[in-house]
């Protein structure tokens, strides 16, 4: 798309988005062009609770499926749209509501935490819902002869499992095939090439990259005032340069699948990524 066009477009969707009182909420995996138009940009769970405080009758939400589900639930009385209704989350999409029904039927008496990239049919069999940062305050806040059911993500679960050391969890067998698919041996390559660097990690992120005696999630950079470049270590998705602060930090793309890539890789996750390690 030229400049010119680009700029035309973005005139014609903002007189649109005053016509209908609208808001566009992107998430961070979006392109830049859809970022450059968008009136608010964050993660799944943030952008849908922002949802309900703005003043608007229409919500556009350039994200999967789930996000725009779960702008629904907390603003029932807003229109929510979703322009690629296709677009979805392989890890939500790895744990289905009739499957899961079933399988919190087989546990009896278990609280049901349940991560915040699952379907609101999910969503409604579940007693708390969580992010990756708060899933461990979550697991803790549950007296520690409760037993508990930990859904979708088996390798967040583990994680929590493991810093709590609780026996009473069951994991629900749910990946994200992104995570699942991240080359150890190209991290471990990278990382002897800059010995320096802080590798950041998602606490869903595969057992073999994740260590469990060391806090996963962000790392907040040196607080002592001298710079340094750390690497990141990105799922294949988009960011916009522009969304960083950060002038000390390199992206390194650590795998190759893009965007859309999901669909059949996690149907039976363990299975196919068993096979393609042999």
């Amino acid at each position: 798309m030229n400049v010119e066009n680009s700029s035309e477009l973005s005139r014609r969707i903002g007189d649109l988005k005053r016509e209908k009182n609208a808001v566009i909420l992107a998430h961070y995996y979006t392109t830049p062009e859809v970022q450059a138009v968008a009136d608010f940009l964050g993660d799944s769970l943030a952008l849908s609770v922002r949802a309900q405080s703005v003043d608007a009758d229409i919500i556009l939400f350039a994200g999967v499926h789930f996000m725009a589900e779960t702008a629904k639930v907390l603003c029932p009385e807003k229109k929510v749209l979703i322009p690629c209704p296709e677009a979805g989350c392989s890890l939500a999409e790895s744990c289905d509501a009739g499957e899961f029904a079933a399988f919190k039927a087989a546990h009896p008496g278990h609280t049901v935490v349940s991560y915040v990239n699952t379907t609101v049919g999910v969503k409604a069999l579940t007693d708390i819902c969580c992010t990756s940062s708060n899933a461990l305050k979550v697991v803790e806040s549950i007296p520690a002869d409760q037993p508990v059911i930990f859904a979708p993500d088996r390798n967040l679960g583990s994680y929590i499992q493991k810093l709590t050391g609780r026996r009473n969890m069951v994991l629900w067998d749910g990946a994200c095939h992104v995570h699942e698919e991240f080359s150890l041996e190209k991290l471990l390559t990278l990382k002897r090439e800059h010995p320096a660097a802080k590798v950041v990690v998602h606490p869903g992120g595969d057992t073999r990259i994740l260590r469990p005696e060391r806090r996963a999630g962000v790392h907040r950079g040196d607080r002592g005032g001298n710079p340094r470049r750390d690497e990141e270590a990105l799922s294949g998705k988009r960011v916009h340069p522009g969304a960083s602060r950060r002038r000390d930090v390199r992206m390194q793309q650590l795998q190759v699948y893009e965007d859309g890539d999901a669909g059949e890789h996690l149907r039976v996750p363990r299975e196919r990524i068993a096979r393609d390690r042999a």
